[in-house]
C-alpha cells in the first residue's frame, strides 16, 4: 500500500510543475502562447518518469505489487507527457502552462540552444528554458523575446502584431519608446 502513495505523490508533484490550483498570476497584454513539444515535455519529466517506472519495477521485483499495477504507472506515465502544455508569452513576462509568470526584468539575455532558447538569469536568479519547435517560427521567437528582455530594461514597449490565432504570432514587431524620464 505504501507504493500507491508513493506513485500518488510523484504523479501530484509532476502535474504540480506544470499546474498550480491558485491563478498564475500573469499580468500584462498577452502577446502569444506556444506549445511545449512533446520531446520537451518527456524531458520536462524525467525525473518522475524514471523515479515512478523504477520504483514501481523495485515493488514488482520484491513481490509487493503486481504486473497490473506497474503497467498502471507505466499508463500514468504517458498520460502525463500527453498532457497539453503551453508557454504564454506577455508584455511584462512568461509562464509555463499554470506556473508563476517570470518577469521579463528577471532576465539578463537570452541564449540560443539546441531545441531552443535559454533566458539567462540577472545574478542569483534561476534561468529559464523555453523549448521551441525546430521551426522557422523558433528563430522569430528568440529574436521576439531578446527584444522583450532588452525592452524590459530600457522602457520600450514592444508591439507584436499576430494573426488570428497563436499559432502565427510572429509579424513585424515595433518598439515605442515609453514616455519614461530617465
Amino acid at each position: 500500500m505504501i507504493w500507491f502513495g508513493l506513485f500518488a505523490i510523484v504523479i501530484v508533484v509532476a502535474i504540480g510543475r506544470m499546474y498550480r490550483p491558485l491563478p498564475s498570476g500573469m499580468s500584462g497584454t498577452r502577446l502569444w502562447r506556444s506549445p511545449l513539444p512533446l520531446l520537451a515535455r518527456l524531458r520536462f519529466h524525467a525525473a518522475a518518469t524514471m523515479l515512478l517506472v523504477g520504483v514501481s519495477a523495485l515493488a514488482w521485483g520484491l513481490g509487493d505489487i503486481s504486473l497490473t499495477a506497474v503497467g498502471v504507472a507505466v499508463a500514468a506515465v504517458m498520460i502525463l507527457n500527453a498532457i497539453p502544455v503551453r508557454y504564454t508569452y506577455t508584455m511584462d513576462g512568461i509562464t509555463l502552462g499554470r506556473t508563476p509568470m517570470r518577469r521579463w526584468t528577471e532576465f539578463a539575455g537570452v541564449a540560443r540552444r539546441p531545441g531552443g532558447a535559454r533566458l539567462q538569469s540577472i545574478a542569483g536568479g534561476r534561468a529559464f528554458t523555453v523549448w521551441l519547435a525546430g521551426t522557422g517560427s523558433a528563430d522569430e521567437a528568440i529574436l521576439a523575446m531578446r527584444q522583450l528582455v532588452r525592452g524590459s530594461y530600457q522602457g520600450h514597449l514592444i508591439q507584436v502584431e499576430h494573426g488570428a490565432d497563436d499559432s502565427q504570432p510572429f509579424a513585424p514587431i515595433h518598439e515605442q519608446r515609453l514616455g519614461l524620464s530617465s
